[in-house]
């Protein structure tokens, strides 16, 4: 009779064979997946970061024309002024930051024999995200170099010659 309650041999060790396969087809399936989790959360981070990077761009093109039409105004503005005692100032309201980043405002001079010529540069303080617009004046501008955010222009003749000035605002 204990031949009738016993199993064969064979079908003992399949059963265990069952149990194992299990496992491992179980664990295999969690590490495939997690390879697979992990490649699409690298190239998603990839993509957003190259998003971020365009859009940074764009705000910062934005407050550069912002910045070009200030300037060209101020230019304007001064060159109606007669004596060298006449002020004139704007205020332009230039955002602090674009997208998550601060940057920073850069005139330099690029005058030419015939003309005043001047590029205006905001550049981003973290990556190499940068705009730069070339701007023709009548009046000299100050070189200067300047964090990103709400800005005076102001036209500024007690430095000697007339120049426009760029300041941060800072309560001006």
């Amino acid at each position: 009779m204990s031949d009738a309650h016993t199993r064969p041999t064979g079908e003992k060790n399949r059963s265990r064979d069952r149990a194992l396969s299990t496992t491992v087809n179980y664990v295999l399936a969690l590490a495939i997946t997690s390879i697979l989790i992990s490649g699409l959360l690298i190239a998603g981070s990839g993509y957003m970061e190259s998003q971020r990077t365009i859009a940074v761009g764009n705000a910062l093109e934005v407050q550069n024309e912002q910045l070009a039409d200030s300037i060209g105004e101020i230019d304007r503005l001064a060159a109606t002024i007669e004596d060298d005692e006449g002020e004139a100032a704007i205020r332009v309201n230039l955002l602090d930051r674009v997208i998550d980043r601060s940057y920073e405002i850069a005139v330099v001079n690029e005058t030419g024999t015939d003309d005043l010529r001047y590029t205006y540069r905001l550049e981003a303080t973290s990556g190499d995200v940068e705009r730069d617009t070339l701007v023709k004046t009548s009046t000299p501008i100050q070189e200067t170099s300047i964090r990103g955010g709400s800005t005076v222009i102001h036209y500024d003749t007690e430095i000697g010659d007339p120049v426009l000035v760029i300041e941060s605002d800072d309560g001006l």
